[in-house]
């Protein structure tokens, strides 16, 4: 049907929800909705099942290839791994590979009848011209959705713990990422952090310049251009439905992995000082065309009104540009020296991470 329509269907995934979007003409729209329904809510087969297994080998084999030929180039699964301990967020995004043999065609069906029951279900679409013929095939397509047996378990929220870890490879390069439990998607200060993303920005070494680069970011300006043993200077930005993080993580040479901590208490140290008005605006001005951009894509503009309707209740995407404009220095201050009285979550990889000041020693420069 798919291929019939010119059409296309995809599946994604996050820590917290699975995205199913299809496109297609018009006309086809009953049909494509039938697939895509038939695709998330049908009872698996042992067949399909076994497949989907022997896919997810792969993918954790192809992670353990990443992993060998360069083990620093994502710490992001080891900080939120450090951060919320073996649970909720803090879980590997495609579950632990030893897990995959307790997976079977009833485990599957039982997850699906527990989580995927009509409240947690959205159903979004655009181009659409009768919102009545939608909801009546919505309807007809969930029909098949047995009442649940049980009131729904509710959703375990998440706690964040920090800490410190360290993990040593045998490479030419450290990587030090710091970070403290920022706020929720729903928090009033969440715009203010993807203005202080732009802000700090990133920077590497093939990577610098053009439109939207953050060459004048502070990455840019006050790490990458000032230190000359650093290889790369990213961002920590991450929102989620009760929690969040923010921080900075720098990858620079191992005989100077003892300065990479410095590097990064330094850079928030700076924040904290305060922003300059010129500084404040053209992060505003970059956060706004990210959005910008991305609610062009109509499946984008999408899956944020299906996340609107998910965290606020209502339809809040159209004030994103009002909030940002909102944000002050004043409120970056505060938000920052609340910040950083938290418990931190420092992980270090790679060669030399002994070098590397404790948790305890970079919270205590940072106060």
């Amino acid at each position: 049907m798919v291929q019939m329509s010119g059409g296309d269907l995809s599946m994604s995934f996050d820590q917290e929800r699975a995205y199913f979007k299809a496109s297609c003409l018009e006309h086809d729209v009953p049909e494509m909705l039938g697939v895509l329904s038939d695709c998330a809510l049908e009872d698996r087969s042992p067949i399909a099942i076994n497949v989907a297994k022997q896919i997810s080998k792969k993918m954790h084999q192809q992670n353990e290839a990443k992993m060998k030929v360069d083990p620093l180039e994502d710490p992001m699964p080891t900080v939120l791994n450090l951060a919320y301990g073996h649970q909720t967020l803090g879980m590997p995004l495609i579950g632990f590979e030893s897990n995959l043999e307790n997976l079977n065609a009833g485990t599957v069906v039982d997850f699906f009848q527990e989580h995927a029951v009509p409240s947690r279900i959205i159903f979004c679409a655009s181009g659409v011209r009768n919102h009545s013929e939608f909801v009546q095939l919505v309807e007809n397509a969930t029909s098949r959705i047995p009442p649940p047996a049980n009131t729904p378990k509710p959703r375990v929220k998440s706690r964040y713990k920090g800490g410190e870890s360290r993990v040593f490879y045998d490479t030419p390069s450290a990587s030090l990422s710091l970070c403290f439990e920022s706020v929720p998607w729903a928090h009033p200060d969440m715009p203010l952090f993807g203005v202080l993303n732009g802000l700090l920005g990133s920077a590497k070494g093939f990577s610098m310049g053009g439109p939207g680069k953050g060459m004048y970011s502070r990455a840019t300006q006050d790490i990458f251009h000032r230190y000359p043993f650093i290889e790369a200077v990213n961002t920590i930005n991450t929102n989620f439905s009760d929690s969040g993080l923010f921080g900075l993580t720098v990858r620079g040479a191992r005989a100077n992995a003892k300065e990479l901590s410095e590097v990064v208490a330094n850079a928030l140290v700076d924040l904290k000082r305060g922003v300059t008005d010129e500084e404040l605006q053209r992060a505003k001005n970059i956060f706004k065309i990210n959005i910008s951009m991305a609610m062009e894509a109509r499946d984008n503009r999408l899956e944020e009104t299906v996340k609107n309707y998910q965290i606020f209740g209502k339809l809040n995407k159209d004030k994103y540009l009002e909030m940002v404009d909102a944000v002050t220095a004043e409120r970056i201050h505060g938000a920052l020296s609340s910040l950083t009285t938290k418990k931190g979550t420092l992980v270090a990889l790679g060669g030399n991470i002994a070098d590397v000041e404790s948790l305890h020693s970079i919270e205590q420069a940072l106060k």
